[in-house]
């Protein structure tokens, strides 16, 4: 995925993650990642994959477009 703002992304992970009350322990189980993956994730240091976005999606009440920066309301 090219031409995305990844630290936007990251704040919006992590916004959506803090709305549903989780910490990011329990967002890298929900994903099957470590830890550090989803720090990383959310500082925008690495490229969050369409499949791993259409899973955040799930697992935090959005939609994949809001999470890249498509749509400005929550869900």
């Amino acid at each position: 995925m090219d031409n995305f703002d990844y630290p936007a992304i990251g704040q919006r992970i992590k916004q959506l993650r803090k709305r549903k009350g989780l910490n990011q322990t329990e967002l890298a189980q929900m994903l099957k990642k470590s830890l550090r993956t989803v720090q990383k994730y959310e500082t925008g240091e690495i490229e969050v994959s369409i499949d791993v976005v259409n899973e955040l999606a799930k697992h935090l009440d959005t939609t994949p477009t809001f999470i890249l920066g498509y749509e400005t309301c929550l869900l």
